[in-house]
């Protein structure tokens, strides 16, 4: 039994690459200052944010805090009750990767 090359185009004269973007989606660059910090920090982006969702994370992987719909180029970190220690701060906005930043709070 022979079997038919399975390569090349299976439809002829159909574009098929409709829709495939080759721009790779753009990572967000984010900073915090101060850091470490005891009361409030800053944390400001290199591109405006639309609808992100904003998420600190300790260092045993519990997610402490949870903020939706954030848009702009910073906001504030408050302590608020969050123990010294190592967070995690990750940024998840439509249509880019997740970005984290590490804070430290004394």
């Amino acid at each position: 039994m022979s079997f038919p090359n399975a390569i090349g185009n299976f439809i002829n004269g159909v574009d098929l690459t409709a829709g495939i973007s080759s721009a790779a989606p753009v990572a967000i660059e984010a900073e915090v200052f101060p850091n470490p910090f005891t009361a409030q920090a800053t944390v400001r982006t290199g591109q405006e944010l639309r609808g992100a969702a904003i998420t600190t994370v300790d260092a045993m992987g519990r997610i402490v805090r949870e903020q939706g719909n954030i848009s702009g180029r910073q906001w504030q970190l408050d302590r608020d009750g969050l123990a010294s220690g190592l967070y995690t701060v990750r940024i998840a906005q439509p249509g880019s990767p997740v970005t984290t930043v590490k804070v430290t709070i004394e």
